[in-house]
């Protein structure tokens, strides 16, 4: 089975750019999240389970 990233090419440029920006900083904006935790709602995204990018507000 092949899956196809639903978002456009734009929304995952800016989620990128902000990732690139924390890391550069040092920072991060998931204290409480696991680095699984944080893959996962990656990919839900990009697959197009969930319409929220990662990092947005709940």
């Amino acid at each position: 089975m092949t899956r196809e990233i639903q978002v456009s090419d734009a929304e995952l440029e800016a989620v990128v750019a902000r990732a690139l920006e924390q890391i550069d900083r040092g920072d991060t904006e998931y204290e409480d999240g696991t680095y699984e935790e944080g893959l996962v709602d990656g990919i839900r995204w990009l697959l197009g389970v969930t319409s929220k990018p990662p990092g947005s507000e709940d």
